[in-house]
């Protein structure tokens, strides 16, 4: 296992060396040091990682290690231990699969496909990894805002037993399915208009 992980890494070392001296010409191509650990191994085992650590730690020479993963815990826990000057950063493809993984469970993948609006309000929450640390939890709670006031207002908050409480403006008065099945107008609109056209001045 040791033996074909250290392949692995030579391997990927050499051909990244290669292509550094192609493309990017520099007087130390050896400092762009890449380790990659292949999906191959089938690695999900903590003691597995720190023996990987073990390995890995022989043939690191700088002191700046930055290291992304793909959300494994096991990854987080062994890096603290091992590597604890480490930077860990988390891959934002598998992010945004997380993101999608639950999109699915929730039953909204064809939605999210077909509705561009709701592709973009989803979408919003991958978003959160494009802004600063200090400004995430703050335009989180933009977003978390809009949501509890629409509960409050015309879905109903959720109490014990699975219940709602009544929203301020009950959803058989906001909702406009049947008016459109009856094609009837869905505002105010023509009334509104009429209204300014006796009160100009109001």
């Amino acid at each position: 296992m040791m033996e074909q992980l250290f392949q692995i890494i030579h391997h990927r070392n050499v051909l990244l060396s290669e292509r550094v001296n192609k493309e990017i010409p520099l007087p130390r191509p050896s400092a762009y040091d890449d380790i990659h650990i292949c999906d191959e191994l089938r690695v999900t085992n903590g003691e597995i990682y720190g023996a990987i650590f073990d390995v890995v730690m022989q043939h690191i020479f700088q002191r700046s290690i930055s290291i992304t993963t793909d959300y494994e815990k096991a990854v987080h826990n062994v890096t603290k231990k091992k590597l604890p000057i480490a930077t860990v950063h988390d891959c934002f493809f598998h992010f945004k699969q997380c993101l999608w993984r639950q999109i699915k469970t929730l039953g909204l993948q064809k939605l999210f496909v077909d509705d561009r609006q709701v592709r973009w309000c989803l979408k919003t929450y991958a978003c959160l990894a494009l802004i600063s640390e200090p400004s995430v939890i703050d335009e989180f709670q933009k977003i978390t805002n809009f949501v509890d006031y629409y509960k409050g207002n015309f879905i109903g908050r959720q109490v014990r037993n699975q219940r709602r409480r009544a929203p301020r403006f009950p959803i058989a008065m906001w909702n406009c399915i049947s008016r459109l099945d009856q094609q009837l107008p869905r505002t105010n609109n023509s009334n509104e208009g009429w209204h300014r056209a006796i009160h100009p001045g109001e």
